[in-house]
């Protein structure tokens, strides 16, 4: 399903991980921004749901692990090699955006309890300035990921050429080929 050219890619790869390589703890040793060799990493769980990328891409994670529960799909652990200046980078990004967009609410709340219709316009101007802030974040500043848990593969969109390069070799080495398309 994630397609609008790959959530975005921004000159970046698209990369595959197989489930079977992140089972045997054998994951890609470059940062999946910056292409960086480095020994910092971060887990990320991802469900086995069509439109996951694309839910986390607008909603955020917790929606999306949300309605992979509901639906009962299975989800997998990745561990994504990440340099720790990006790491903190990102996470600066998605915190700034998140307090705008509570502070947007926070006002709305404030607004309808008091009764002053400013409040809730001003709150909710915030609030969708904190929404945009959150995916303009997370298009520039990190990855998406997509399970398939049929087949066994993650994709890793918007990677770093060299990280795609370094799953490409996991994958070769495991198979005896080359990744196919997906």
């Amino acid at each position: 399903m994630p397609t609008p050219r790959s959530i975005i890619r921004g000159g970046r790869s698209v990369a595959v991980l197989r489930a079977a390589d992140q089972a045997a703890q054998r994951s890609p040793t470059v940062c999946v921004r910056t292409g960086r060799p480095t020994t910092f990493a971060t887990r990320a769980s991802v469900p086995s749901l069509a439109a996951a990328a694309w839910l986390e891409l607008v909603f955020g994670h917790v929606l999306a692990d949300l309605v992979a529960r509901i639906l009962r799909r299975p989800r997998i652990t990745v561990v994504l090699a990440v340099d720790e200046p990006e790491w903190r980078r990102w996470r600066a990004r998605l915190t700034r955006a998140v307090g705008l967009f509570a502070a947007g609410i926070g006002m709305i709340a404030v607004g309808l309890i008091a009764g002053k219709g400013a409040f809730v316009v001003f709150g909710a101007v915030l609030a969708v300035l904190g929404w945009i802030a959150r995916i303009r974040a997370v298009l520039r500043a990190w990855v998406s990921l997509s399970y398939r848990a049929a087949s066994g593969y993650v994709r890793v969109f918007r990677a770093h050429p060299a990280f795609d390069r370094a799953a490409q070799e996991l994958f070769t080495r495991a198979v005896g080929g080359a990744p196919r398309r997906m």
